[in-house]
């Protein structure tokens, strides 16, 4: 399907445009020195780099480290059946295990140090994953940043303890009857380590290695259950290729780029054959996704769009407004969830809201909570799977404790399917 529908640019796209990086410190950031902005902790607190080894050794441990996790010997379990319409709603609410498999840097004399407590979190353990369940959150959104454990071409092989690393988590969730959704992330992007975005100067090149990467992983996950989502890659697009050959050109890339990741997948076999399968939205922005994403030809019938949701961005993330919930407000909200849903659910394309959130200081706590479940209802109530980001600010890491009281709760109540008018805490 190629949906046509526009409307006016969002924030997401906006920033994408000025350059400025998601998705690191903070809140949101960019893979950049950690020495000079220091990550945040589990605490909360600003703290400095960890000077810690990875499980991996270090990100240059390279192939040879010894692996964690089953190794892919694991057997085969029955596909449930569920269409990809009935799992994305069979994983709401989910949430987001940030700033910490997805840690990276764009400093060379870093990357020795990289692993999942580099950004300031806690080693992740399965505890965390019972407690979040015991909370009533069904899905995790693990992101994984591989770019600085992956070996030189043509083979491109991904660190041993790395890959064994990432598998222990996402058994974490899988194991305990939870979804998991694994993808590339911060291997796309605008810093010098950043390599997806290459397909618009270096297509043959790129498409190598993206092949390369994503036939590793689908070997090492081919018998993990369908509780095991993968996505294609994280808010990935092509400014130069907008520049210098218009949005349709850089949308279809985009779009071929997700093809090729149906087709490996698909013909790598195992569960593979029919894993729900997520594809990234062009820079997973309403806008532009609902303007040129293209669903892709999968013999499975089970291919999901990923949308993220920062609107509006002076709330959300720059902390410049400090209160939300006005008619306008509320309006723009519901147009937005609406376009989506006309796009995409209307057409049988189910979505998955991958990210949303507040910044954790700045915004007054009534309003984060009245935006949150105002997103959390809109998404759910129109089958959209919410999953919320946490780069470690929202569940304490080593008590596994919310931080803002009435958070959970609200999301449980928007994610419960009831009709009501949601009122400020």
């Amino acid at each position: 399907m190629k949906c046509s529908i526009r409307s006016s640019l969002t924030d997401l796209a906006a920033v994408r445009r000025f350059g400025v990086g998601l998705f690191g410190v903070g809140l949101l950031g960019a893979c950049i020195d950690q020495s000079a902005s220091p990550a945040v902790s589990s605490g909360g607190q600003a703290t400095a780099t960890p000077g810690a080894p990875s499980v991996a050794g270090s990100a240059a441990a390279g192939a040879g480290g010894a692996a964690e996790g089953t190794g892919g010997v694991r057997e085969p379990e029955p596909d449930p059946g569920l269409t990809s319409a009935e799992l994305v709603m069979d994983m709401s609410p989910g949430w987001n295990l940030g700033n910490t498999l997805d840690s990276c840097t764009n400093d060379p004399e870093q990357v020795q140090w990289v692993n999942e407590m580099y950004w300031g979190n806690p080693r992740v353990t399965e505890d965390l994953f019972l407690a979040l369940k015991d909370d009533g959150i069904r899905g995790i959104r693990i992101p994984v940043t591989w770019r600085h454990f992956i070996g030189a071409g043509p083979d491109y092989p991904i660190d041993a303890a790395w890959m064994g690393r990432v598998e222990e988590v996402v058994n974490y969730a899988v194991d305990n009857d939870m979804y998991a959704i694994l993808n590339l992330h911060h291997d796309g992007g605008t810093d010098s380590f950043a390599w997806l975005g290459d397909a618009q100067n270096d297509y043959e090149g790129t498409m190598e290695k993206f092949q390369a990467v994503w036939l590793q992983i689908a070997e090492r996950f081919r018998n993990h259950p369908h509780r095991l989502v993968f996505e294609s890659m994280n808010e990935v697009s092509f400014p130069a290729l907008e520049q210098s050959a218009g949005e349709e050109a850089a949308y279809a890339l985009l779009n071929d780029m997700n093809q090729h990741f149906v087709d490996w997948i698909r013909a790598s076999g195992g569960t593979n054959a029919t894993r729900h399968l997520l594809l990234a939205g062009y820079a997973t922005d309403i806008r532009e996704s609902v303007a040129g994403w293209a669903l892709p030809e999968d013999p499975a019938d089970r291919s999901i769009i990923s949308i993220h949701y920062y609107t509006p961005w002076r709330f959300c993330i720059t902390a410049d407004r400090t209160t939300w919930g006005t008619a306008e407000d509320l309006d723009e909200l519901t147009a937005r969830f609406d376009q989506l849903e006309t796009a995409f659910i209307d057409n049988g394309v189910p979505v998955i809201l991958g990210e949303y959130g507040v910044v954790f200081r700045g915004p007054e706590s009534d309003s984060r909570i009245f935006w949150l479940e105002h997103v959390t209802k809109a998404a759910h109530d129109r089958g959209i799977a919410p999953f919320l980001w946490d780069n470690g600010e929202e569940v304490n890491r080593d008590t596994y404790e919310w931080r803002t009281d009435g958070l959970l709760e609200a999301i449980l109540r928007a994610s419960s399917g009831e009709d009501y008018e949601i009122t400020r805490q």
